[in-house]
């Protein structure tokens, strides 16, 4: 026996008595005032946790949420957009494993808020393509390539243009453009380096810095390299000479 309201779904209040369900028949859809989850596993569940918004729980901790933008969070309940990871080290892993062996590409932010791109697999390279075409890739010997898919050295710059390939270092303001070399420490500070560039005023520079040794030209003719030209560090130039004694001494025939 019992009563009941119009459109919800009846449910046994007691083992003689009919009532009202929590669960509504609206036309063809079937409608719940918060969350649904099952018997077994009562911490577990999904729901509605206010106008416009899904909510996903597992352990009775909130996982996932979509909000009225459609924007969709994991480990915030606040996404700011499509899709936010917020979490105290948000991690995303793409796997394939179909093919043998996983192959893996690992996106991570770090406790430092350093953000990390990791080819973590067995060829543990990252290429970046456009058009379909490979455009710049690192290999797992942390050679970069642009241009190339087999970069030879820790920069390699690749074309098949019929005009040129370059490297472009420029500066819209008023300051210099340079390229710097350092082979003594790697970092082009102190007095053990050297570069090339252009000052704004359009000149040009080789810098030799103070500890960094003497400018030279060289070649190769048959095979054997030469010094052609000597800048030392006292301003001396050698022409057929690495060792000029004099503001210039040439060790050749002038013509």
């Amino acid at each position: 026996s019992g009563a009941g309201t119009g459109d919800y779904l009846a449910r046994w209040t007691d083992t003689e008595t009919l009532g009202d369900s929590v669960v509504l028949a609206s036309g063809d859809d079937i409608l719940i005032p918060r969350y649904v989850g099952h018997v077994g596993d009562t911490n577990t569940y999904f729901g509605f946790s206010g106008n416009d918004t899904i909510q996903f729980n597992t352990n009775s901790n909130e996982r996932m949420r979509i909000i009225s933008s459609g924007f969709v969070g994991i480990g915030t309940n606040s996404p700011a957009k499509l899709l936010t990871l917020g979490t105290a080290s948000p991690f995303i892993r793409l796997q394939e494993s179909s093919s043998g062996g996983d192959k893996r590409l690992d996106l991570w932010i770090d406790s430092n808020a350093v953000a990390h791109i990791d080819a973590n697999q067995s060829a543990s390279q990252i290429t970046f393509r456009t058009a379909s075409t490979d455009r710049l890739r690192i290999t797992n010997a942390g050679l970069v390539g642009i241009g190339t898919t087999s970069p030879t050295h820790n920069l390699t710059v690749s074309s098949g243009s019929t005009s040129q390939t370059a490297i472009t270092i420029g500066n819209t303001s008023s300051g210099s453009s340079r390229l710097y070399f350092d082979a003594a420490n790697g970092d082009t500070s102190g007095s053990d380096y050297m570069w090339i560039g252009q000052n704004n005023d359009l000149s040009g520079e080789i810098y030799m810095a103070q500890n960094s040794g003497s400018f030279h030209i060289k070649t190769q003719p048959g095979g054997t390299t030469q010094t052609n030209l000597t800048v030392t560090q006292a301003g001396n130039v050698g022409i057929g000479t690495s060792t000029p004694s004099q503001t210039l001494e040439v060790h050749s025939t002038i013509k």
